[in-house]
This record gives structure tokens, C-alpha cells and sequence, in this order.
């Protein structure tokens, strides 16, 4: 399909062309994916690229998974995907297109609420960290949460693991095992508990 860009007037600021998706602008720059039977797409390194807000590349588009731009960073994937994705195939760009060394990516890859995120750590152990990756507590084992699948943003493939688990006012809802029964209840940010487990939903 074909998609532009508008002004508040509703003008056409850039024309629409052939598309898999439009992004909008963040940082000045707009998330484009390329229809695969576009020239565009049959001349590039990868399908995915950054426009400027005069509808111009960027920079070159050799990008297979990206995220939006926030705080002048994205999260990118420059290699095809394989069956199991590689999270160290990711990187963070600025907005010239560059490489960013040497910085922590922690908020371009997890989902952050009220300052934490959760995640598997490297020895399969799941924690929730700060913005500044660093673990804020490790759940113990007998607390355990259900993680959401995956979700794809636009056609792009991009996602994030997100888990039915997060804080909210201070606490976060887990759950342990009393026989067969799940027995819920709520930790507050240091991984205590702080609600007991008493409930059964």
C-alpha cells in the first residue's frame, strides 16, 4: 500500500509511495519498511531504514528489526533473521546512523514500568532491573509469573518479551504453588513480599 505524511492542514508534506509500513517521526526521524517488490528494496542491504522529515534516506537502509527513536537512539538488527535470534545481533544507533559503544541499552530493549523491567537472566534466572541494567532483585524460585508471547510492532517484526508481571504503585503481582493451585500475591520493589499469598485470582 502507499503512505505519506501530513501536516496539520492535511497537506501532503511527503508524497506517499509503496510501502510495508510508515512509522511515525520520533527524533526526527520515521521508522520505514519497504515493499518487498519495490526497487528500493532490490538495491538496498536490508529492508528497513530511517527517513528524514523531508522524506529523504537518512542514512543507508540495512536494517532487519528496529525500534523508534527515543532519546536520540534506536535499537537495531542489521543481520537477516535466523531461527533463534541472537539479542547480542542487536545495537544501539544515534541518530546519524552510527554505532553507539560503549552505552547501556537496557530502556531500547525491555518494557520498563515505574523503573523496572523483568527479564531471563544469562543463567536462566528471572530478575527485574533498573534502566541503568542493573539487577535491582532476582525473583526467588518458588515465585512465578506468565510471560506474554512476543509482541511484533506493525509488520516489522520488532517486539519485545513482555511478561503479565510488572509493577504498578510499588507492587507486582507473582504467584507460587500450594499443591496444584496457584496462590497469588505482591512483591514491592526489593523483592519482598508485601501483600501475602492468599489469593486464588
Amino acid at each position: 500500500f502507499k503512505c505519506g505524511y501530513i501536516d496539520k492542514r492535511g497537506e501532503y508534506v511527503i508524497k506517499p509511495k509503496f510501502r510495508q509500513s510508515c512509522g511515525a517521526f520520533s527524533g526526527g526521524l520515521a521508522r520505514i519498511s519497504l515493499d518487498f517488490k519495490d526497487e528500493e528494496y532490490k538495491t538496498g542491504q536490508g529492508w528497513i531504514g530511517f527517513i528524514n522529515k523531508q522524506g529523504n534516506w537518512a542514512f543507508p537502509r540495512r536494517f532487519f528489526d528496529v525500534s523508534d527513536f527515543r532519546d536520540g537512539f534506536a535499537l537495531v538488527r542489521a543481520e537477516p533473521r535466523s531461527v533463534e535470534t541472537d539479542p547480542k545481533q542487536f545495537y544501539l544507533i544515534d541518530t546519524n546512523g552510527r554505532r553507539a559503544e560503549n552505552k547501556k541499552d537496557c530502556r531500547w530493549r525491555y518494557e520498563f514500568r515505574e523503573g523496572l523491567a523483568m527479564l531471563d537472566t544469562e543463567d536462566q534466572q528471572r530478575a527485574f532491573i533498573d534502566e541503568n541494567c542493573d539487577v535491582a532483585f532476582r525473583l526467588a524460585a518458588e515465585f512465578r509469573t506468565d510471560a506474554i508471547s512476543s509482541v511484533a510492532r506493525g509488520y516489522d517484526g520488532f517486539g519485545k518479551s513482555v511478561y503479565s508481571t510488572y509493577f504498578s504503585e510499588g507492587l507486582a503481582v507473582v504467584y507460587k504453588m500450594n499443591g496444584s493451585e496457584r496462590v497469588f500475591g505482591f512483591l514491592d520493589r526489593t523483592g519482598k513480599t508485601a501483600i501475602d499469598f492468599r489469593f486464588a485470582d
